[in-house]
Order: structure tokens, then C-alpha cells, then sequence
């Protein structure tokens, strides 16, 4: 037969067997949210834009989105729709492996991104003891508390103060991943939860600035003594901190601040350096407040500047937790939103009155 002929004889049986699909053509785009993290379970968002024209939001209830373990060339699941605009799948997402997102909405099309995983999070830091460490300036971690002392005598006559060396908690430089964001989570005894602290501030050379609030860290003081002093006349920021690992290198160790309460957990944690027959870490409990450090992938990275930015432009007094949803930088193909990937570590914070 005809090559030719051939070609036009199967044509129409090869059509009969491809599923038919008519796409609704509009201006509304599906907008994605979703962040991966270690957590056991993922959640992700989907959401329209504001147009006149296209698919409706009944068509988001029939998505189905499947994750993929790039690094691993096999599934990860499908997530399953919880709520109106929400899926969820149980699933821990593995440090420095690749994923692809994959969704299917009826009437609209396929919708996919990628990203991958920052390597685990696992920052060093210590309190107290830094005579035993190897550190450049020691003199950068002293601090001194002084109390009344009855049974003390300076000089010729009966004093009442002591001092007595103390320390804060502070972070090495050196152990941050490459893109680093950090938020305070203080405990709110009226409602048995934790809140986000809105105010930070640290000392770190590598901090970004697009989050500024205006003011300038003023120690609280009691009784003679201040309140994290070291952190006198630094900038203070509104409910995070950006720090980027190449210039926080300038400086070995840093530490930081916000609206937390007076208190401290994790005594330092540097065993190989510290006296065996020593307390070496005060555990948190459940009313603790504590830090949230988490590496960002580069992408999510450029996403928080393109929102700050954004945030910047309009004046707007709050950045949301997840930031704005409508940056101008996304990476969803076939739609909108941003799809991107994170680690995070728990770490301590110290308020304490002190003065060096």
C-alpha cells in the first residue's frame, strides 16, 4: 500500500483513541500556594485570579495534583482535597531532593513547577562557656549580671552588689544555610498559643533590609540593667529576618531579639567543649518561646524579594505569613502562584537583663 494512503487510513483510528478535551479559554488563571517542607504533611492551595472570562471555581473541586520525587524518579502521592481551596497530602518532603508539582483542572489544563529541597537545617549555637571555645573575640560574648549580696564586701566597706558573668544565646555564622529566614514565635498565656513575635532585630552583618519597621532597637532597662544590650542602635524589623550566609560570615556569631518574654531554654550545645559534669541543655517546654530558622530554596528565595518589593510599593503596614500570593515572580507553568520548597530548625532565645 501507499505510504501515503497508510497514513490516512490510520489516522482516524488513532483520533478514536485519544480522549477528547475541551479546555475553556478565559482570561482567569489557577493561582498555586505551596510550600514543601520536612513536615509529615504537605498542604497545598489553589485559587483563581479576578477575570471575566474563563473556567469557574467549581472546576479547582476536580484538580488533581500529584508531587513527584525527581531525585528518587518516582511519586511522592496525590494530595487529596480537605477543604474548599486546600489539599493535603501526608508526606515528609527529603532535604536536597527535587520535586515536581503536576495539576489537573478540568476545562482548564495541566499546571506544573518545580523546585528543590535546601539541604537539613542545623545551626550551631551555644550559652556560656565560650572561654572553652575557639572563637575569635571572646570578648563579644561577655556579659555580667550584677544582684544584691548581703554577705559581700568591696573595699573597706559591705557592698551589696555582685556581678557574676552570664551569656545569651548565640548563633555561628558559619553553620546558617546560604538563604536563611527567621521568625520569633512568642507564647500567648491568654490563648494557650503561640503568636509571631512582631518585632526582630539582631546583630548579624548579613541581615536584608526589605522588612524594616522604622525603628531602632532601645534596650528596656531594670534596675540598672538592660536588655540585650548588644543590640543597642541596631534596625529593627517587622515579624522576620532575611540573613544571607555570605555576608553573615563577617562576623562568627551573632544574636537577636524581638518581642519575646523574659526567660531561656537550650543552655548551649557544644558537648566536645563543655565540661562533662556541667548542665549542657536546658530542654523547651511547651509555653517556651522560640526561634524559627528556615533555609529557603533560591527560588523562594527570589519570591520574598519580589514580595517585599511589592509590600514596599503598595505601603502596606503587614506582609502576611505566607507573604503576598500574588508576587510578580512565579514559577507555576501553565497558571500563576508560586511553588517552592523549605527546612527548618527550632532553636532558643534568651531575654535576660544584663549589662557588660
Amino acid at each position: 500500500m501507499n505510504p501515503a494512503k497508510l497514513l490516512f487510513a490510520i489516522l482516524p483510528m488513532v483520533s478514536a483513541c485519544v480522549k477528547q478535551v475541551e479546555l475553556v479559554v478565559g482570561d482567569r488563571q489557577v493561582v498555586v500556594d505551596c510550600i514543601l517542607s520536612e513536615d509529615p504533611q504537605q498542604t497545598l492551595y489553589l485559587s483563581l485570579t479576578n477575570g471575566k472570562s474563563g473556567i469557574g471555581p467549581e472546576a479547582l473541586e476536580g484538580a488533581v495534583a500529584t508531587l513527584t520525587d525527581l531525585t528518587e524518579s518516582q511519586p511522592a502521592g496525590e494530595f487529596e482535597h480537605n477543604s474548599e481551596g486546600c489539599w493535603t497530602l501526608d508526606y515528609a518532603a527529603i532535604p536536597e531532593h527535587g520535586y515536581r508539582l503536576e495539576i489537573e483542572v478540568p476545562g482548564y489544563g495541566i499546571i506544573r513547577a518545580e523546585d528543590t529541597m535546601p539541604p537539613a537545617v542545623d545551626v550551631s549555637y551555644a550559652r556560656g562557656h565560650f572561654d572553652r571555645l575557639n572563637v575569635k573575640n571572646p570578648e563579644y560574648f561577655i556579659m555580667k549580671n550584677f544582684y544584691m549580696d548581703p554577705n559581700l564586701i568591696i573595699g573597706p566597706a559591705r557592698g551589696y552588689y555582685k556581678w557574676e558573668e552570664i551569656r545569651s544565646v548565640f548563633y555561628q555564622s558559619a553553620s546558617l544555610p546560604v538563604h536563611l529566614l527567621v521568625r520569633g514565635y512568642v507564647y500567648d498565656e491568654q490563648t494557650g498559643k503561640h503568636r509571631l513575635s512582631e518585632m526582630m532585630c539582631t546583630d548579624s552583618p548579613g541581615v536584608l533590609n526589605g522588612n524594616l519597621n522604622g525603628e531602632v532597637y532601645g534596650a528596656k532597662q531594670k534596675d540598672n540593667v538592660l536588655l540585650n544590650p548588644a543590640l543597642v542602635g541596631f534596625s529593627c524589623h517587622h515579624r522576620y529576618l532575611r540573613i544571607e550566609k555570605e555576608s553573615a560570615i563577617q562576623q562568627e556569631y551573632f544574636t537577636i531579639s524581638g518581642d519575646f518574654r523574659e526567660g531561656q531554654w537550650g543552655f548551649g550545645i557544644f558537648p566536645e567543649a563543655i565540661d562533662k559534669s556541667l548542665p549542657t541543655f536546658i530542654p523547651m517546654s511547651a509555653t517556651d518561646d522560640y526561634l524559627l530558622f528556615t533555609a529557603l530554596s533560591d527560588k523562594y528565595n527570589q519570591y520574598i524579594d519580589e514580595a517585599e518589593l511589592l509590600w514596599k510599593r503598595n505601603e502596606s503596614s503587614l506582609l502576611s505569613d505566607r507573604f503576598i500570593r500574588e508576587s510578580p515572580y512565579s514559577n507555576i507553568e501553565g497558571g500563576t502562584g508560586f511553588f517552592g520548597a523549605s527546612t527548618s530548625q527550632i532553636l532558643p532565645v534568651a531575654q535576660l537583663y544584663t549589662t557588660f
